[in-house]
């Protein structure tokens, strides 16, 4: 039967115990962590625990405090009588994350969850991959913080919060990932279920977290993390799409925390919360520019938003070497590595220029003058090389030992010749490009071999050759891309045999190199052609291509097209 109230109002059938008996029983939480903080938030008109760091002067919450100066001071209450939490009149009240998270459950399907974890020596292997791997790339965590967290986790698996939670499981599925491929080139077992039931394990809990509202830095790494699975597992283009939009919900979702906030500061008048922020809001930058490149879509970000990350030579931030607890995981690989060159990537961007970059390689087709790409080729090109971090042509031999490969110097070094790749696109797949734009024809194929000289040793290496093969997957559109701008550039050489400059560069020793990069190239493809259709689809074309470039240079004639 509806209540007096809701009776007396005429609201009798929105009374929430109208028809209660119709609905499933569910036991009633016996604390507030049991609690659904989703429908907790998404009813709740003012929530304690939410106090956004960005908002400007027109945000409703603004507003409302200005409002609390003309009212009387309540004790014991934020506001007024009048602003006070309301259960909702309706039975339809979607969750905050809605429509990404349709079925939330409870927090016993969690504790389900830890208990089928596998047993803890196996959970730090899977970590140590990941920080050997990714997180030596990247620096997403805090490894003082991560490694006090995982003792307490070992402690009472059950006390952790649900993003952390997440955060934890999406390590376990990319250090999975990567034992499992180390694994199997090796011949060993493999744990080939394990990462998608990790994944899936992250996606539970963060469903849990009201993400879409009081973004936490757990949240912002995981939604990282998950982006960096949807690249590694398969070579799939459907895949990059939608990576796209979920970079760019990252991107909102860190702002929204005012992680670029952290950034704006200088680095030795930043408090240790900002210093890690700072460094997640490089990734995330990073994240959203390579992802724009990769889908050929506009960036979300403001030329300040690039620029205001300022580079650190001077100061080390804490980033691991620590002996904490007893935990088994061997930090001091790479723990005394200063994290400096993903900070210093945005920072040569002081004049917008690397925003100026990715805005001309990302733009409609037509219209951009050729002038303005070489100029910001240029510019862009001596701002590397003031920075220090260059623009490395030789810098992954497969004779070189593998000791000296520097996962993060490899993105830094392909991500850059990504842009150059893409800047010059328009340009140099022109025909008679050589000649009428031969800025963007040779930058566009130092760019390409050079990317293909990086998987080259990323892949033929000795120590570490699985591990960095497996690493190497991150790039597998940047390779193919590579690889198809030489087939594109080498077949129109050799249309235009009739054209000196062209003819002298096709038969000489050049031309053979390229055919050697794309024949290295083509045989690291199929090793992985059975992986996914795209990677399937991406061997064949790599492979007709490469037999008819080398059936024309054996004869020494042009390709009729």
């Amino acid at each position: 039967m509806p209540c007096g109230r809701c009776v007396k109002n005429k609201r009798a059938p929105q009374c929430i115990y109208a028809d209660a008996d119709s609905s499933p029983a569910v036991e009633p939480p016996t604390s507030e962590k049991e609690q659904d903080p989703l429908s907790v938030i998404a009813t709740s008109f003012i929530n304690s625990q939410w106090n956004p760091l960005v908002q400007n002067g027109s945000h409703w919450h603004s507003l409302l405090q200005q409002m609390e100066n003309y009212l009387p001071q309540w004790p014991s209450q934020r506001t007024g009588p009048s602003l006070q939490q309301e259960k909702p009149v309706s039975r339809m009240v979607p969750t905050i994350n809605y429509p990404f998270n349709g079925d939330t459950v409870g927090r016993g399907a969690i504790v389900r969850v830890l208990a089928q974890l596998p047993p803890r020596p196996v959970q730090e292997l899977f970590v140590s991959y990941y920080l050997n791997s990714v997180e030596k790339t990247y620096h997403l965590l805090h490894l003082e913080e991560f490694d006090r967290e995982l003792q307490e986790f070992w402690e009472d698996p059950a006390a952790k919060a649900e993003d952390w939670l997440a955060q934890y499981f999406v390590i376990l599925g990319l250090g999975c990932q990567a034992m499992n491929y180390c694994s199997e080139e090796s011949g060993n077992e493999a744990h080939r279920s394990m990462p998608t039931g990790f994944l899936r394990s992250a996606e539970l809990c963060l469903k849990r977290t009201p993400y879409m509202l009081m973004t936490s830095l757990a949240n912002v790494r995981t939604l990282i993390m998950i982006v960096m699975s949807k690249q590694m597992y398969a070579m799939s283009y459907h895949e990059a799409d939608t990576c796209w939009p979920l970079t760019g919900l990252i991107v909102r979702l860190s702002i929204r925390m005012g992680l670029h906030r952290a950034a704006w500061k200088p680095y030795t008048q930043r408090s240790h919360e900002e210093k890690v922020k700072s460094q997640v809001w490089a990734v995330v930058l990073v994240l959203e520019m390579r992802q724009s490149l990769v889908c050929g879509m506009p960036l979300l970000l403001r030329a300040a938003d690039i620029s205001s990350v300022e580079s650190n030579t001077s100061q080390t931030p804490s980033t691991g070497n620590t002996t904490l607890g007893d935990s088994r995981i061997d930090y001091g690989s790479f723990g005394n590595k200063d994290p400096i060159i993903l900070t210093r990537l945005l920072a040569v961007s002081d004049d917008d220029l690397l925003f100026r970059a990715i805005e001309l390689a990302t733009s409609p087709m037509g219209g951009t003058p050729y002038s303005d790409v070489a100029a910001v080729d240029t510019s862009l090109r001596d701002k590397l090389y003031q920075s220090g971090i260059g623009l490395a042509n030789s810098h992954l031999e497969a004779d070189k030992p593998a000791k000296d490969i520097d996962l993060e110097v490899c993105m830094v070094q392909i991500f850059f010749r990504q842009v150059f790749m893409a800047l010059h696109a328009r340009f140099s797949l022109q025909p008679n490009a050589s000649t009428e734009h031969p800025v963007s024809y040779v930058s566009s194929l130092e760019s390409a071999l050079a990317i293909l000289a990086y998987q080259r040793g990323l892949c033929e290496g000795e120590k570490w050759a699985e591990l960095s093969a497996w690493f190497a997957g991150f790039f597998r559109h940047e390779f193919f891309m590579a690889a198809m701008t030489v087939c594109s550039l080498l077949i129109r050489d050799l249309e235009s045999t009739a054209v000196s400059s062209h003819t002298g560069f096709c038969e000489t020793q050049p031309r053979k190199i390229m055919l050697d990069a794309l024949q290295s190239c083509r045989d690291m493809w199929k090793k992985e052609k059975t992986w996914s259709v795209c990677n399937a689809n991406a061997f064949a074309l790599v492979d007709n291509l490469v037999c008819v470039l080398r059936h024309a240079h054996e004869q020494g004639c042009s390709i009729p097209l």
